[in-house]
């Protein structure tokens, strides 16, 4: 645990000051100092006056939403059925109209493509696609050094994300294929099962459906979708230097190998 909290310092240590300021250079934002931002916002908020009670129903609505998510499972009542809850009564109430959600464009957009590509990784585990790779891949990298197969199979691992729009899949998925695969090559296992595993979790940068919360930061439209790939692909590159070339180096400095 030592060694892990170890590197987990050093990584973080690099990515924290390197990853903004890479997107500071590559995507400036376009307001750079804010002098006034206490009084706009003190200013803005007195215009808003006091709370309406459609603002009352939403925020007990919404609180309602976070205490049954919390123990919903203990009480037979699951994630989906909370939403649905907090909707009802937002639209028994009056808060929201069949109008309003009609013209959620953004939500529906995120339901539609984000179901498509889930759906598309549902079907490739299905089909034994994902068993096959990993048995093809351990095949192709039979007796290559223990390194090079470390290498390879922490890019592809990082890389495969693109066709998973959740974490949670793909380890189902690729996990312990690729772990098996790299412990089979002579990779000492404790490396092995936590890069792999930091390579499940820097992954989360590659594209707009790697996630949910990437899902819907990217729909909001503050972003375009080729500058959210092409930033993505540019941050996706320093991750792979920091943690897996830079981690080779560090773990070694650890003992890990």
């Amino acid at each position: 645990m030592l060694y892990v909290r170890r590197h987990f310092i050093y990584t973080r240590f690099l990515t924290l000051p390197i990853i903004p300021w890479v997107l500071y250079k590559v995507y400036p934002p376009e307001v750079k100092q804010t002098p006034d931002a206490h009084r706009w916002a003190t200013t803005r908020l007195a215009a808003l006056g006091k709370m309406t009670a459609s603002e009352k129903i939403m925020s007990i609505t919404f609180i309602l939403a976070i205490v049954l998510w919390l123990i919903g499972t203990k009480i037979g009542i699951d994630a989906t059925e909370v939403s649905f809850i907090a909707v009802v009564i937002l639209l028994i109430t009056g808060v929201l109209t069949t109008n309003d959600l009609l013209n959620e464009h953004f939500a529906w957009n995120i339901l539609v493509w984000l179901s498509i590509i889930m759906m598309m990784s549902k079907k490739l585990m299905t089909l034994g696609f994902f068993p096959w790779f990993s048995k093809t891949l351990g095949h192709l990298l039979n007796g290559m050094n223990w390194i090079s197969v470390l290498i390879i199979l922490f890019l592809a691992y990082f890389y495969l994300h693109y066709m998973f729009p959740s974490v949670s899949t793909q380890i189902s998925a690729l996990y312990a294929g690729f772990l098996s695969i790299a412990i089979g090559a002579g990779v000492p296992h404790v490396l092995a099962a936590l890069l792999l595993a930091f390579a499940g979790s820097i992954n989360l940068s590659t594209t707009p459906y790697s996630a949910g919360p990437a899902a819907l930061l990217s729909s909001t439209g503050y972003v375009t979708s080729a500058e959210w790939w092409r930033l993505s692909a540019i941050i996706g590159v320093i991750f792979n230097v920091i943690w897996l070339g830079g981690g080779l180096l560090w773990t070694n400095l650890l003992g890990f190998w």
